[in-house]
């Protein structure tokens, strides 16, 4: 340990020494700026993110370790070592003082926009010796402005009465700190607003603003402005007032040619095509075969000939289109046919994919220390039924060496089949299921084969999902799911038998056959729309699911009576699942400067066996610690409640339980190159809610949950490919609940083993 802060210091000495080494002669390095604020309401960091010259990024805000990569590079480019290098590192960023004054003008009209008339900046540069160069941003910003009045005088047309009724939903309010975001806001919702009212031709530039800051104290007035619409009529400019256009034929072009569209008559050339007409002025467009139904063309597209224009049906649209797999490229054009009333015709250009898909994928896979590789295998037809339906075959198998007290391995394999519809099928209302975008019903075939030393499982299952989703929030509903559990009692492990599955032990029910008939609803809203650059935005999201099994069948079941000697209806001779279970979770994402930031996650999940069930099937109970959960513990190593196995391994069997509660807090910070890093505290364990004999200290207890809430602390690297992301964690334990006394549960005060380490390798953040 010693010998690496040696190096580690050595190395920050290093880099500080030789930082200038390629700035050229007669220039400096610019080695630090400093924004000095006298309101401290002001965001520094906002006023920096101004800047048109910024120092090199500084690693953990303490020395420049992108630039010392950078410098540790030779000056040979034709080595791959030194290219390298100078790829994962930055060129020494040189002053430039013009850029310095860029600066400052941006950082005054930055404070402009947001009130503060009368503000000023002056910089200063310190020139240090061995060519480097500080700079001091010092901000006087004067007090702010705020609005008084928000007004709009036209009432001359349609288009005005629509605008005064929608100022009473603006967020320019009196008293409100002047902001010029929220001008520019303002006319986007402005024009949103006319266009879904059939205002096409209207835009941002028709909406224009007088600001008077000479009304009051520190007050501005803002009167909005409404240009009339222009267009040339015989090189003359002609004023007229804005028109509400309607949709006047709908024309879906099928594989037609880029080249086929005049720029010079702005249209389409289609005489090379047929044309079909599908509906009332819809037409389909293709040449040999049409590769999409018309059917799901007319079901897919929210604009209606006959219909105002609305951006709004054009968005859903587009959204319903580019849903379906076998869609390459959606564009919608429209082109103005006015005659005697404003009028649109509307090309929706549709560019197919390939039809099948072959994939083979070889993973390796780490459980807890256990190493194992899988081999993945898929073939998917995008376009089957030539409804945009998707039809997927996926098979997997896997191997994994146990590293636990049962010599053998680990072997899983099985296979699904998947039919995806863009539709919700069955509704009874065809014109509720078309108001949903993005929607789809989903059915699935599952079958998987697992083979452990301790017993063998097959499950089979049969399922069907709706979904829909707009940008924010998504849902999905499972009105079935059927699953099949079947266990043969003659490839179950003596030993493992004798240790759980003895009479009278609750956990032999999650080892036997089972049915399991569920429905379940879930949903999930994020607080920014999909697409935006989340890194640099407060977000959160909501998660919430519901499950519930057996309830029917139990009903039905108990109404013809004839229950087994233990009190359990069967179907066949094999007893059915009965529960209720719902998780929620929610997160939250602050960014603090523009290479850091705090995640925050809560999440809970309960699941109630009753009727049918004095236990919950195994592959329905919560599990804690891994990857995902406290970092302190492997995976299946912590809980439930205060319960201590006696195995050194993990104990899959005893430790699950009923309630579980996952508590994570996390600063991630960008280092240098790809690198980021993450400090994390995490908290959570799992419960039963009952008192099961092979999980003593496991029920959960409203007066004393609480004491058996585990914490751990730890640091992670992360490898960020921007699509795809390697993460590894490192956790120590804090606080067990699984200690025999007080004191040692305190495991920061006695960390004396490996036990009380883990580490985690996984792809994606953990939330």
């Amino acid at each position: 340990m010693k010998r690496l802060i040696f190096l580690l210091l050595a190395f920050i000495l290093l880099q500080a020494c030789s930082s200038t080494k390629y700035v050229p002669e007669n220039e400096e390095l610019l080695f630090h700026t400093k924004v000095k604020v006298d309101k401290p309401e002001l965001s520094k960091s906002e006023l920096k993110a101004q800047m048109r010259q910024q120092p090199n990024h500084r690693f953990l805000g303490l020395f420049n370790m992108d630039l010392a990569l950078y410098n540790l590079s030779g000056q040979d480019t034709s080595k791959w070592v030194n290219r390298f290098l100078r790829k994962i590192g930055d060129a020494p960023v040189i002053y430039d003082e013009h850029q310095s004054e860029r600066s400052q003008r941006a950082m005054e009209q930055y404070l402009f926009n947001r009130g503060y008339f009368n503000a000023s900046v002056d910089v200063k540069a310190d020139h240090l010796p061995k060519q480097k160069v500080k700079t001091l941003y010092s901000v006087k910003a004067g007090a702010p402005y705020s609005f008084r009045q928000y007004h709009y005088d036209n009432n001359a047309s349609a288009l005005d009465s629509i605008i005064h009724v929608s100022m009473k939903q603006s967020d320019i309010k009196q008293g409100k700190p002047f902001n010029s975001d929220l001008l520019n806001a303002e006319r986007s919702r402005l024009v949103n607003i006319a266009r879904n009212q059939g205002y096409y031709a209207i835009n941002r530039d028709h909406f224009s603003y007088l600001v008077d800051s000479a009304v009051g104290h520190r007050q501005v007035d803002v009167n909005l402005q409404l240009k009339p619409y222009t267009r040339m009529v015989t090189n003359e400019v002609k004023y007229e007032e804005h028109q509400v256009y309607t949709i006047n034929k709908v024309y879906f072009l099928l594989d037609v040619q880029t080249s086929s569209f005049s720029r010079a008559e702005n249209r389409f050339m289609l005489s090379d095509y047929d044309t079909l007409q599908i509906a009332e002025n819809n037409y389909m467009v293709y040449r040999n075969e049409p590769f999409l139904s018309p059917k799901t063309l007319l079901q897919q597209c929210f604009i209606e000939p006959g219909s105002l224009y609305r951006v709004d049906d054009v968005s859903r649209t587009y959204t319903n289109f580019n849903q379906i797999e076998c869609l390459k490229y959606v564009n919608i054009r429209f082109l103005d046919v006015s005659a005697q009333e404003p009028s649109l015709d509307v090309y929706i250009v549709l560019s197919p994919n390939p039809y099948h898909v072959f994939s083979i994928d070889v993973e390796g896979t780490n459980t807890a220390g256990d190493l194992g590789a899988a081999l993945l295998g898929s073939y998917m037809h995008q376009n089957i039924f030539g409804g945009g339906e998707v039809f997927n075959i996926n098979a997997r198998g896997a191997y994994e060496a146990l590293s636990a007290s049962f010599s053998n391995d680990y072997w899983e394999y099985g296979g699904e089949l998947q039919l995806a519809f863009p539709d919700l099928l069955f509704f009874p209302d065809k014109k509720t299921s078309k108001t949903r975008s993005a929607s789809s019903t989903t059915f699935s075939l599952n079958y998987d084969n697992l083979a452990r030393p301790e017993f063998w499982r097959t499950t089979a299952a049969l399922s069907m999902e709706y979904a829909w989703q707009n940008p924010r929030v998504r849902q999905n509903f499972n009105p079935i799911d059927f699953a099949y559990t079947h266990m043969p009692e003659e490839r179950i492990d003596s030993a493992f038998k004798a240790n759980y599955l003895k009479e009278g032990s609750y956990l032999r029910y999650s080892y036997e056959d089972q049915f399991i008939v569920s429905s379940s609803y879930g949903i999930s809203y994020s607080s920014i729309p999909t697409g935006l650059d989340k890194d640099n935005r407060r977000y959160y999201t909501l998660r919430a699911n519901v499950e519930s099994a057996g309830n029917l069948l139990y009903l039905a079941y108990k109404q013809l009576g004839h229950p087994d000697d233990e009190g359990q209806y069967n179907i066949g001779k094999i007893p059915f699942s009965q529960y209720l279970k719902a998780e929620l979770e929610a997160t939250r994402h602050i960014p603090l400067t523009e290479n850091m930031r705090l995640a925050a996650r809560a999440g809970v999940g309960v699941a109630y066996p009753y009727g049918n069930s004095k236990i919950l099937p195994f592959e329905k109970r919560f599990y804690s610690g891994g990857a995902n959960s406290v970092r302190g513990w492997s995976v299946r190593r912590l809980g439930p409640g205060s319960f201590r196995s006696p195995l050194s391994g993990i104990d899959f069997m005893n430790q699950s339980g009923d309630v579980k509660l996952d508590l994570n807090l996390e600063l991630r910070h960008k280092w240098f190159w790809l690198l980021e890093g993450a400090y994390f505290i995490d908290a959570g364990n799992i419960w039963t809610l009952r008192n099961y004999d092979n999980q003593p200290g496991g029920q959960f207890h409203w007066n004393s949950f609480y004491e058996e809430i585990a914490c751990s602390v730890g640091m992670g690297i992360r490898l960020n490919f921007n699509f795809f992301l390697i993460r590894i964690d490192g956790g120590m334990k804090v606080y067990d609940p699984s200690g025999l006394t007080s004191d040692e549960r305190w495991r920061i005060k006695h960390i004396d083993s490996w036990n009380d380490f883990a580490a985690h390798i996984a792809i994606g953040y953990p939330f």
